[in-house]
């Protein structure tokens, strides 16, 4: 019983699933207050918080033998309601005569029976998503849906054709493929693939590489403007080098 007097958990059992939620007493006892005095209302007809504390005190000490005073209450009735950040903890027994008085057999069921209100706005979120599973399931599916939608028609697309890459519209088959892919404005104007004979600047004026070569898929050398990876294969050019303008470009060299 000590346990219940500290943070208090609540089990909420759905179809087998046990979800636990640790709620600080002096919250507990924010909310035992409130509907203590709501029951009161209800009972004596009135609404002047001094009357239903005084009610509440006399069944207090008749059905408890603990004394608390009329003042007291009505104090601890106001800053629930007002939501003060001064805490709000009675001891054991004047919380199990409230929770008498309430109906309840302990403080255990009252927290239960009132659950839902003692819940986090995240948890009150998540509690319904577990009962509402197959709701929420479809509206995930039709944000994906939409959010997936959004993206493709967002983002710009592009396909190598012949010797360059071209801007293309979305194809969901080319995806698959691998043969679409994300634009990229940088292999738009300035990769190409050439045909380069004797003539051809291999180098630039400072010495660094000016050519870039490959095999496609049939094996053959294939030539490309820039660093970067070989369109049919994927694998990663390599930088030409004087060996490789000798042998297979310019025998003349």
């Amino acid at each position: 019983m000590e346990a219940l007097w500290n943070d208090t958990s609540i089990e909420i059992r759905q179809k087998g699933i046990i979800l636990t939620y640790c709620i600080p007493t002096q919250y507990m006892h924010r909310r035992l207050i409130i509907v203590a005095f709501e029951r009161a209302s209800e009972m004596i007809g009135s609404d002047k918080p001094h009357r239903l504390a005084e009610h509440i005190s006399d069944f207090i000490q008749e059905n408890s033998g603990e004394t608390y005073g009329v003042r007291s209450l009505t104090d601890n009735y106001k800053l629930a309601r007002e939501n003060s950040e001064k805490n709000i903890e009675f001891r054991q027994a004047i919380v199990h005569a409230l929770c008498g008085y309430l109906g309840h057999e302990d403080f255990q069921k009252f927290q239960i029976e009132n659950q839902d209100r003692n819940l986090s706005f995240g948890q009150k979120v998540f509690v319904a998503i577990k009962r509402n599973k197959g709701v929420f399931v479809i509206i995930l599916i039709a944000f994906i849906t939409i959010a997936t939608i959004t993206y493709v028609n967002k983002e710009r697309w592009m396909e190598w054709q012949i010797d360059r890459y071209t801007e293309v519209s979305f194809d969901s088959e080319k995806l698959t493929n691998g043969t679409l892919k994300l634009y990229n404005k940088d292999r738009i104007d300035r990769f190409r693939q050439v045909f380069p004979d004797c003539k051809y600047p291999f180098f630039k004026a400072d010495g660094s590489e000016n050519l870039w070569y490959g095999k496609n898929k049939d094996g053959v050398y294939e030539y490309f403007t820039d660093l970067g990876k070989h369109p049919g294969t994927g694998k990663t050019l390599k930088k030409i080098t004087e060996y490789m303008i000798e042998y297979h470009i310019c025998d003349t060299y």
